[in-house]
This record gives C-alpha cells, structure tokens and sequence, in this order.
C-alpha cells in the first residue's frame, strides 16, 4: 500500500451503546453484568445514551462502573429526560448545564453534547434531542398545546423537570446544537461515515405506534422528535441513528431520497434489564451486531 492510500485507509471503529440503564431502579449487579458484556466485545468506544443512573449521585456511580470495565475505551456520556429530573437539590437546567458534564469528566466520560468523536475515518456525534410532539399519534387529531397542556397527567417529567420547562423549546435548542455538529463533520474530508446517537428517538421507524392503545397513543408525541430527524437524514454521511428513551428495541433500515441508507436502531434496555447494541462503521459500509 503506498503512502497516499495508507493516509486515507480507516479501520472500521466499533461502538457500543447503552442506554435506559436507571441505575436506582436497576441494581448495580444489573449494571455490573452488562459492564462486563459491553467489556467483552471490546469496543472501540463506549456512549451512555440517556437515563443512566437516579439522580445525579447514581449517574456518577454508574459511569464509574463503565470506567473501570472498559479502561482502553473511549467513554462519551448524554443525558436523558431522567438525568434531568430535579433532585438532589439541583434544577433541571443546572443538570444539564453544569453539574452532568463535570461529572462526566470527573468519571473520565466525554460530555458529548457539542463535542463529538472523531477516530479516523469515523464520528459520533449525540444529543439527549428531546420531544417537541411531532411523533404524537396521528389519529387522536391532537396539536401542541394539547400535549403542552396535558403533559403533566401523561408522563412523570410534567411534574419532575423544572417549573416552567418548555418542552418544544428545549427541544429546538439541542436539535441546533446537533445539526451543528453534524455540519461540521460534513465539512470534514477525513470523516467518512457518522453515527448520530440520541436520547430521543430521530426517525418514525424507531416508534412504535400503538393507535388502539390510547394511552400509549397519547404519550408518543413525548416519545420522539419527528423534526430534528427529518434534517439529521439530509446529512449524506450519517449511516446509522441509535437512539434509547422508549425501551422497546428497534431495528430498521430507512432509505432516504438520495437512496442512500440509514440504520436505525433503539435500545432494548429496560428497568433490571439493561442492555446494549453494537455498531462498526468508518469505512463506507455500517454492520450492527
């Protein structure tokens, strides 16, 4: 191989990801074992994607678990609507803000909200995203302020975030942040694929409706964002959306009208069953396993 192909030759990087691990309602040997699991495939890097651990004190101590499973790996960390609950006597927007990313640091996780991975001819880039109702059912007829109204009668963050917090709002602000990022890596001639991992679910393949079911029809406009999704899919390099929040696993393959493909993925982890996925990409061509 001559100098010039070396330089833009990229071994496939392998990513783990985790997500919904409730340290808190899921016991530390729950979160031990899964360690372990993630450990054994030996991956490249490692992302927590949201609702790791109850309350600040949790999600420290279970990205430490992480941190001494997986000591070669890099460690990136994005909260979810849980890590955001007001406790612990911190607000929501402190959480998110300030006291989440340092303890990130302090595990030796990379906050990585606004500061994605670049490991050859690969990226992740995240974002917890956030729900601004454009998955609510359609066939309950229901607009936003409906589900701006009712949310504190249809899911525990209506009563656990900070007063005040507004949903499509936050939501619009960390989707800016992520198309930022993604642009960037657009721009970037020596990454070739990205992987794009969210809290929230992007991409309608990744819900799953329920219209007979109304409860469950009611709280899916809380269950992804719809929006963002659509301008993640107009970035020619991301190959793969990996996404957590609804706890039901999901795996589909959305062709975009370019006709180039997007793997979709949600992680089937849930409360005393945590759980991961594994991706490799980087070199042209995505494989989950």
């Amino acid at each position: 191989m001559g100098v010039d192909a070396a330089r833009r030759y990229h071994p496939a990087v392998r990513v783990a990801i985790a997500s919904d691990l409730h340290l808190g309602i899921t016991s530390v040997a729950a979160i031990r074992s899964l360690a372990a699991s993630v450990a054994a495939g030996d991956p490249d890097a490692l992302v927590l994607a949201g609702d790791i651990g109850e309350g600040p004190s949790r999600w420290l101590e279970c990205l430490k678990i992480f941190q001494a499973a997986l000591p070669d790996a890099a460690l990136l960390a994005l909260p979810g609507n849980h890590d955001l609950f007001a406790r612990e006597g911190a607000t929501s927007a402190d959480l998110f803000a300030t006291l989440l990313p340092s303890l990130a640091r302090d595990a030796g996780f990379r906050w990585l909200e606004g500061d994605p991975l670049v490991k050859g001819g690969a990226a992740v880039a995240g974002s917890l995203a956030w729900y601004d109702y454009s998955a609510a059912e359609p066939e309950l007829g229901e607009g936003p302020a409906f589900y701006a109204a009712h949310r504190h009668d249809l899911v525990a963050d209506g009563e656990a975030m900070d007063p005040g917090f507004d949903d499509r709002a936050f939501a619009a602000e960390r989707g800016r942040a992520l198309l930022a990022d993604l642009d960037a890596l657009e721009g970037n001639p020596e990454v070739k694929e990205v992987l794009v991992v969210t809290h929230v679910p992007l991409l309608e393949d990744q819900l799953e409706r329920r219209p007979r079911d109304r409860e469950w029809a009611l709280r899916t406009a809380y269950y992804g964002n719809l929006t963002l999704g659509a301008e993640v899919l107009r970035r020619p390099k991301v190959v793969h959306v990996v996404s957590g929040h609804t706890h039901h696993g999901r795996r589909a393959v959305v062709y975009r009208r370019t006709g180039l493909p997007v793997t979709a993925l949600v992680v089937g982890s849930d409360h005393h069953r945590p759980a991961h996925v594994t991706v490799e990409f980087g070199r042209g061509k995505g494989e989950e396993r």
